[in-house]
């Protein structure tokens, strides 16, 4: 059996209570998957230490802020640099949410600022299903989170477009794997690139986690 990309017994905590909007304890139900879904995040950075990541969906910055503190755990940098794209479609999960008011990256943005002030930030306010904002075409990333449209179109259009942006050993992660499309996105990406793959794993949690390593130019 091949040795796994990731386990749980990597996790690294992420106090991201602290961080996120009181409401959104509703996505796990009773808890804010600071010991689980976002401390995969952080294990999994923390184990492969990127210096580069570029992500998909910012969603406030809850799973930038724990990539990069666990890039910053395992010795990346400096600097580490977040890049974050996000077509900024949600508005808050309740009616009467205050930060409903707010976009997604203004507010991940100030959460860098006072959780992770020494990462390196930009932020794109842009529909991937529509291709890549220039400014990121020529740049290279070590660790790639997609988590954008859930639709089987726009994931598997993400991991297209994003792949020839990631280094040769890094890796692109997809949540949500949970969700029929999303599953067979990831799934026929997986098979179109066998050759290029060194790894591929999901990873059981709330949510379901997939991991592909780059392993060929």
């Amino acid at each position: 059996m091949s040795t796994p990309i990731f386990n749980a017994s990597e996790r690294l905590y992420v106090p991201i209570e602290q961080i996120a909007i009181p409401s959104d304890i509703s996505i796990f139900g009773s808890h804010f998957g600071e010991n689980s879904y976002y401390a995969d995040l952080a294990g999994v950075a923390r184990k492969y230490v990127p210096q580069h990541i570029l992500e998909i969906g910012v969603r406030f910055g809850y799973s930038g802020i724990a990539l990069t503190s666990g890039a910053l755990a395992g010795g990346a940098g400096p600097p580490v640099t977040y890049v974050g794209l996000d077509a900024e479609f949600f508005s808050g999960p309740l009616p009467d949410d205050a930060y409903g008011n707010y976009r997604s990256n203004a507010v991940a943005a100030e959460n860098f600022r006072r959780f992770r002030p020494g990462v390196e930030t930009e932020f794109h306010t842009c529909d991937t299903r529509l291709g890549l904002p220039k400014a990121i075409l020529t740049r290279r990333f070590d660790l790639i989170n997609v988590d954008g449209d859930h639709s089987f179109a726009g994931a598997y259009g993400d991991l297209t477009r994003v792949w020839p942006l990631l280094n040769l050993g890094g890796l692109i992660l997809v949540d949500d794997m949970g969700m029929a499309d999303v599953r067979r996105a990831v799934e026929q990406f997986r098979d179109e690139y066998a050759a290029d793959l060194a790894g591929y794993q999901v990873h059981e949690n709330e949510r379901g986690l997939a991991l592909l390593r780059r392993g060929k130019d």
